[in-house]
């Protein structure tokens, strides 16, 4: 008996590179995107909050609408900057993709028609 069958006669030729789903692709880019913004802000709000709230010592802190400057850019600017973002991201930017084969979305279509109940007319 040979170690190195060969592939079944109904699958596709391998041509070396991998076919990845549209679905796929796609949650991979916004993963990455999103991933991409949380760094960003996170990066922003460490270093304003480091470089800008811990060396003052006894020296009066700065204050920006009445609260220490470093948490007004440090917190609340990336936070806001994350929710618009996030507005953008979910309304404008997210593709909703189908997780069916299309020939499912039809047998699931003709199931909805079937299961329907038909309209009775009751004229007494």
């Amino acid at each position: 008996m040979s170690q190195n069958a060969p592939p079944p006669e109904d699958s596709e030729p391998s041509t070396g590179e991998r076919q990845w789903d549209p679905s796929f692709i796609s949650a991979r880019r916004e993963a990455i995107v999103i991933c991409s913004i949380f760094a960003l802000l996170l990066t922003w709000a460490i270093s304003i909050s480091y470089f800008d709230g811990y060396h003052y010592g006894s020296v009066k802190i700065p204050t920006l609408l009445g609260m220490p400057r470093w948490i007004v850019l440090g917190v609340f600017v990336p936070w806001i900057i994350a929710n618009a973002i996030t507005y953008w991201f979910c309304f404008f930017y997210m593709k909703d993709d189908s997780l069916l084969e299309p020939e499912d979305e039809e047998d699931l279509n003709d199931q909805d028609e079937d299961s329907l109940p038909e309209s009775t007319s009751e004229n007494g």
